[in-house]
């Protein structure tokens, strides 16, 4: 009996994770097909926060943030903050179902890695069932996409 309450509960697991995938992969897809259909906010560097309209952007921005909804549910945030010297780039993306958060994304893009000339991308991506972390995925790529090894890289945070 307990063989088949550990089948049954790592199955489950399985399910969750291929279900998590897909839901952030929809709403992905619906981001980068529709980028209009995003709440855009951005706060300023004296720290208010104003939404954007039509595009019509402010000047001096320290953080972007996304934000999708279905039928007024948040399922998607996003977080960005702005590198004036154009020598990095952050994103943090939160998703979220009918049970809350199930997956986030942590995206960060850097110059001086030490293992490459140009631009290093690293992707962090956690997928959650229950408060718990079921599945990971990390990538670390130039802008070819050529994959490199943490261990053989500087990280300037």
């Amino acid at each position: 009996m307990k063989t088949l309450i550990t089948i049954l509960f790592c199955c489950g697991y399985a399910i969750c994770q291929a279900q998590s995938l897909k839901e952030k992969l929809v709403i992905d897809s619906l981001i980068s097909s529709n980028p209009s259909i995003l709440e855009i906010y951005v706060e300023k560097n004296d720290g208010s926060i104003v939404r954007v309209i039509n595009l019509q952007w402010p000047d001096s921005i320290s953080k972007t943030y996304n934000l999708l909804r279905d039928e007024n549910k948040l399922i998607f945030a996003g977080v960005y903050p702005f590198s004036e010297s154009g020598d990095w780039s952050a994103g943090f993306g939160y998703y979220f179902n009918d049970f809350g958060l199930f997956a986030t994304e942590k995206s960060t893009g850097f110059f001086n890695s030490l293992c490459t000339d140009g631009a290093l991308h690293e992707t962090i991506i956690n997928y959650y069932h229950q408060g718990k972390t079921i599945d990971s995925k990390y990538s670390l790529k130039d802008a070819e996409g050529n994959e490199f090894k943490k261990s053989g890289c500087q990280f300037p945070y």
